[in-house]
């Protein structure tokens, strides 16, 4: 029994070893696209902004805000308020911008889910070169837009993703997002990336895509019953070998994901299991996974063997 919990701490140890070099590739890779946003545009692409709410009145006004300040100049608004019942309708109309376009959906028509149709709907009143699919609680530096599309640019990506910054005042909740970040690392896997149309990444909060591509994958209509949405057109640009970026957004954009632990727990029963292409052996395979790595290593530590002890300290210290 001794052994194979050694083994098995040791397998642990060399899981996260491999996160480790995971998470340092992504910065690296992260960092050579934000240096490369230094050097700015000749020719500013035009980008077209788009994002659904549905019942957003307490954080669309500062989307909004944010969004409308933005120093890259040559880019529009979509805002698609998708069939309300609070005060959302009443917060976009207090915005008048040039670049802001507003549509309102009363009805969902059959065969598609709300944010799908509502973000279909988006790209059809959009004339940007690049689509920028987001959502109405992020909140965007005023250099944000600027960041991405000189980077998207000047490496010649056609699909960039920018993380970010997860905003918390609760303790627990905080730890709930690290090893959701943890697990999201090491699912996704960033070395990769252009190497296998199984590798591929998606963000509700920040997924720029060029247009072309966009359509050639089909899109929005293409993902009219996806729960994932986000994930799953990154996994259609994966399939079209559309060459992918991902940057550590932590200071451009933000977001209050969840409100509370609980919250986060009722939002994550749908997102996790559509991602697992809604199989029962997968969730539960999941569910075991993360109680192996971050449950399994505190047991261990009141284990009588010393080495065992040893072994489950190597890996607390790397976690």
């Amino acid at each position: 029994m001794d052994i194979f919990l050694i083994c098995a701490g040791c397998l642990l140890i060399v899981s996260w070893l491999q996160i480790i070099y995971e998470s340092t590739l992504f910065q690296r890779k992260s960092q050579k696209l934000l240096e490369s946003s230094k050097y700015h545009l000749v020719n500013e692409p035009r980008v077209s902004v788009i994002f659904s709410a549905l019942n957003e009145q307490e954080s669309i006004g500062q989307c909004l805000s944010s969004l409308l300040s933005q120093t890259y100049q040559n880019m529009e608004v979509i805002v698609i308020n998708d069939r309300s019942t609070d005060q959302t309708q009443q917060v976009i109309d207090q915005f008048n911008d040039p670049k802001l376009k507003k549509i309102t959906i009363d009805q969902l028509p059959s065969g598609w889910l709300g944010k799908n149709h509502a973000l279909y709907q988006g790209v059809q009143q959009a004339s940007g070169d690049y689509f920028l699919f987001t959502d109405a609680d992020v909140h965007f530096s005023s250099s944000a837009v600027e960041t991405a599309m000189t980077s998207i640019v000047n490496n010649k990506l056609e699909h960039l993703v920018m993380s970010a910054n997860f905003k918390s005042n609760n303790l627990f909740l905080s730890a709930m997002q690290l090893i959701f970040i943890i697990i999201f690392i090491s699912s996704s896997r960033p070395s990769r990336y252009g190497k296998s149309k199984n590798a591929y990444i998606g963000s509700g909060s920040f997924n720029l895509v060029k247009a072309s591509t966009y359509h050639q994958c089909g899109g929005h209509e293409a993902l009219r019953l996806e729960v994932v949405d986000d994930l799953m057109l990154g996994k259609l640009l994966a399939g079209v070998k559309a060459k992918l970026g991902l940057i550590n957004g932590f200071d451009h954009i933000s977001i209050h994901w969840y409100g509370s632990a609980l919250q986060m727990v009722k939002g994550l029963e749908k997102n996790a299991f559509a991602a697992t292409r809604f199989s029962v052996s997968k969730i539960l395979l999941m569910v075991f996974a993360v109680f192996v790595f971050h449950g399994l290593p505190y047991l261990a530590l009141f284990h009588p063997s010393s080495s065992v002890q040893l072994t489950f300290l190597v890996y607390l210290a790397l976690m």
